[in-house]
């Protein structure tokens, strides 16, 4: 099931929308907030550094801070890119959920500059799940930009059982 939640056209003013992303108001949770952004009418820069603060704000949930990785590189892929590698580069970087989430992004808008980052995160990754992130994102480098003098080692496929047919469920009401 699915709730939409509206937010009221007045609410939809960067200061506001800083304050929610910051759980500064009531019914505007700070992952709605995060949905608004790319809805506001400021210049690009603007929502890009709403952004920005939204990744270095420690006090927000993981989950928060993972979708406003993923919206700024929606929102400005082309600018995402040095965000992204400088989160790596600092103490965001030092997060284990940030980090997969920032180069899984720069996976897909990276180039050859990134590919270094992208290693050096699946070096320091401490979970088997960010290492193979690092992995997928740096084949995707390599082979999006046809860096031939690249080799890239994809991780071993895991073969999962196949599903049970759904006529074979039992119905329970």
């Amino acid at each position: 099931m699915m709730v939409r939640i509206e937010i009221p056209e007045d609410q939809k003013r960067p200061e506001i929308v800083r304050e929610a992303l910051r759980g500064r108001v009531p019914r505007f949770p700070p992952s709605l907030a995060l949905d608004v952004v790319p809805e506001l009418d400021v210049p690009e820069r603007e929502r890009r550094e709403i952004l920005r603060e939204a990744l270095r704000e420690a006090a927000l949930e993981p989950h928060v801070r993972v979708a406003a990785i993923h919206t700024l590189g929606k929102l400005a892929p082309e600018d995402a890119v040095s965000d992204l590698v400088e989160l790596l580069r600092g103490p965001e970087g030092e997060d284990e959920e940030l980090a997969r989430a920032a180069v899984s992004v720069l996976g897909r808008l990276g180039g050859r500059d990134q590919l270094e980052q992208v290693e050096q995160a699946k070096l320091s990754a401490k979970s088997e799940l960010s290492k193979r992130r690092a992995a997928f994102a740096e084949a995707l480098i390599v082979h999006r930009n046809r860096l031939s003098d690249r080799e890239v080692e994809l991780p071993q496929v895991e073969e999962q059982p196949e599903p049970e047919p759904t006529g074979a469920l039992a119905f329970i009401s």
